[in-house]
């Protein structure tokens, strides 16, 4: 089969000449999705083209069957199907698998489907490639999809419905929100790299669009070509709405404060979508749920930060202890150094000199190497000194933040009052709940960095204990050798 061929063929059965590349990279990604799988695989190979198709599938660390079934098809289909199996969890972890699909994928154009979704139309990946081929200014290509459940029953022939054409990188924003089905995107992969920062602090459908679309429109063809399931173990479909407004919330913080949308539009729209979502969130009945989660979030978060102050203080009280273990061992070693040299000197005008002196050296060596270490102790007393006024400093910074968060609180309490008469307690909980949204997030990312901050002193720690015992073992023994010099001494005086 060649590529001036006009009759398209599914993948199963074409054959292309070794090194001939994809024009299209199909990227699958799946966790846990036994159940649905072999239907979207089935749906990528029933596709017939007239152009090579490669598939990738990643998966991230499944634990049921769903990395078993990737390997069968994988080996029924060496030439079409080329999986990536993760042993470890990505997702749980903050990485997302579209970082590697830029590295990984060959083709001219990029295919997206999970797992649990599949494809119904074969012309499906024809007709989109098609659009791009004839609209060279958009970088993308969505089309409508239906609504299954775990079970493949229909909830709803049409997913997505719209009267417009094309959406620009505003349409995103406003009315878009990555509400197309993901199963249904083909991009140009070309417009794809390099991914921008404000991207990788937390992708998602969102901000993949919005990327596109900042390198061409988006592209919607009126047609129903997948399956789009809801069911319990999506990562997106089980959350319940306001769990889903409070997301985008903290979505669209976050791009309020990239350069890359500083400019007064955007920074307009973005706030006015902003106070749309809190609106959307306190017109929810399961508002005073939410609310309550997030009061929980707060408390726990606080006593965590509460603990780790603890555990800094205990972390002080160690390295004082290792301190004065260092200034005891120091001296030490600095008497027995005397004592050695005022033993070879009583010792100079007899026949032993030459075997005392040779023990002396060793005595020398052993002290070198203690002074050494008593070197290397002092400087990993610095740094986790270092560290611990780090830590402090966090912990005094979060305790601000504490006092600030009260202080806006009463604050908010008198607002609450004043507006009863005039506006109602509406506008105190939307500021509330905003503000509670922007605190959790600073916590979260406060907390990581004190658990790496204790993870790592805690190895200084472990690491400098196993210093002093080496060297008490060294001074134990250095001891030991000077008990045998002051019988020899006492020998020699006898012998004279």
């Amino acid at each position: 089969m060649t590529s001036t061929t006009l009759r398209p063929l599914p993948l199963a059965q074409q054959t292309w000449p070794a090194g001939t590349p994809p024009v299209v990279t199909v990227f699958c990604v799946t966790f846990n999705h036994a159940a649905f799988l072999s239907e979207c695989l089935e749906g990528f190979l029933r596709q017939a083209t007239t152009f090579p198709v490669e598939i990738i599938i990643h998966d991230d660390a499944s634990t049921d069957d769903t990395q078993a079934i990737i390997r069968d098809y994988a080996a029924r289909y060496p030439n079409i199907i080329r999986p990536i199996l993760q042993t470890q969890n990505q997702w749980s972890a903050g990485l997302s698998p579209l970082r590697l699909l830029g590295r990984e994928s060959r083709g001219e154009f990029v295919a997206l489907c999970e797992g649990d979704d599949f494809w119904i139309e074969a012309d499906k990946l024809e007709a989109q490639i098609e659009i791009l081929r004839r609209h060279p200014e958009c970088s993308a290509c969505f089309h409508n999809a239906r609504l299954v459940d775990a079970d493949g029953r229909v909830l709803s022939e049409s997913y997505f419905q719209s009267a417009q054409t094309t959406f620009t990188r505003r349409d995103v924003l406003d009315t878009l929100l990555s509400q197309e089905p993901t199963c249904s995107l083909v991009f140009r992969r070309d417009r794809y790299d390099p991914l921008p920062d404000w991207f990788l602090r937390r992708p998602c459908d969102l901000f993949l669009d919005l990327h596109l679309a900042s390198h061409g429109p988006l592209y919607f063809l009126d047609r129903n070509m997948a399956a789009y399931r809801r069911h319990g173990g999506g990562i997106w479909s089980r959350e319940r709405q306001a769990h889903q407004l409070v997301e985008l919330i903290v979505r669209f913080r976050l791009l309020e404060a990239e350069p890359a949308f500083s400019d007064a539009d955007d920074r307009e729209l973005i706030r006015r979508k902003i106070s749309e979502f809190q609106a959307g969130l306190f017109s929810r009945d399961d508002f005073d749920g939410e609310l309550a989660r997030v009061t929980r979030l707060l408390g726990e978060q606080n006593s965590l930060i509460a603990a780790l102050r603890e555990s800094g203080g205990r972390a002080q009280n160690d390295v004082n202890a290792l301190n004065q273990q260092v200034h005891q061992l120091a001296a030490t070693v600095s008497q027995q150094r005397d004592y050695i040299a005022e033993f070879e000197n009583a010792q100079s005008a007899t026949g032993w000199i030459g075997r005392l002196r040779t023990h002396a050296a060793g005595a020398d060596q052993t002290v070198a190497e203690q002074s050494a270490l008593i070197t290397n102790l002092q400087a990993q007393r610095q740094q986790l000194e270092t560290y611990l006024a780090e830590l402090r400093q966090e912990t005094d910074r979060q305790a601000a933040v504490g006092d600030e968060q009260l202080r806006y609180i009463r604050s908010l309490e008198t607002q609450r009052d004043e507006l009863t008469s005039a506006e109602g307690p509406l506008v105190q909980l939307r500021t509330r709940v905003a503000r509670q949204d922007e605190i959790i997030a600073e916590q979260t990312a406060f907390i990581t960095t004190l658990q790496n901050e204790r993870e790592r002193l805690e190895r200084h720690l472990a690491e400098t204990q196993r210093e002093v015992s080496r060297l008490q073992n060294v001074s134990r023994e250095q001891a030991e050798h000077i008990r045998t010099l002051e019988v020899q001494r006492n020998e020699l005086t006898k012998a004279r």
